[in-house]
């Protein structure tokens, strides 16, 4: 197996885009499972994307909520920036679309949107951006949480690569979730972005559809 940063054990890819790989690891050093994201994985990115990220963490570090997936330590390897975050192993709950119970999809509701609510009161306030199935992790007591969170899409296109073609692509299931409005010529994102894309997510866990 690889050991990345001469520390952490790959043991397996739990997935990929534009942007990042995640792998769940070992740590060497203590024998913890955990979850490793790595930006920039081709390390040919250019050091702003670095830089931003490094400033982004300082405010995701912060951001305490049992609901908020919160990364444990940030470095640099190889010109590649990495999250070294708790590893859950149920999952995100993309595996839940379209059997969700009306019961279960409130607590989704209640957990995710208890946590927006943290994230929009920070100082600066923080916007997910990026809500959808795949970045609602289920911890191992039960409790929805959010991850992916204080990473801006001006820091992840900085540390990709990848032609704008591909980007469109590998996008293409985020865009589905986006509120209207993020598709005017003004495009700046705010608060009730976020609470439109919770509300299409949990539409989708129920129905297996996505609203039109």
């Amino acid at each position: 197996m690889n050991i990345f940063d001469g520390r952490y054990e790959q043991e397996k890819l739990l997935g990929q885009g534009a942007f990042s790989e995640v792998w769940k690891v070992r740590d060497t050093q203590t024998g913890v499972t955990l979850a490793l994201k790595i930006y920039n994985p081709t390390g040919n990115a250019s050091d702003d994307g670095n830089e931003m990220l490094t400033h982004e963490f300082a405010l995701m570090v912060n951001a305490n909520h049992k609901n908020l997936l919160r990364p444990l330590f940030f470095a640099t390897s190889e010109n590649r920036p990495y999250l070294i975050l708790p590893y859950c192993e149920q999952g995100n709950i993309g595996k839940m679309i379209g059997k969700m119970t009306e019961e279960e999809a409130w607590k989704v509701i209640r957990d995710c949107a208890s946590a927006l609510a943290y994230l929009h009161d920070m100082k600066p306030p923080i916007l997910h951006q990026d809500i959808k199935p795949a970045n609602i992790l289920l911890s191992d007591n039960g409790d929805y949480m959010l991850t992916d969170f204080g990473v801006s899409t001006q820091a992840k296109q900085s540390l990709s690569r990848v032609s704008n073609q591909e980007k469109d692509l590998l996008s293409a299931g985020t865009i589905s979730y986006m509120a209207p409005e993020r598709f005017s010529k003004k495009n700046l994102p705010i608060m009730a972005n976020d609470i439109y894309s919770l509300g299409s997510t949990v539409f989708e866990l129920i129905s297996g559809m996505l609203p039109i």
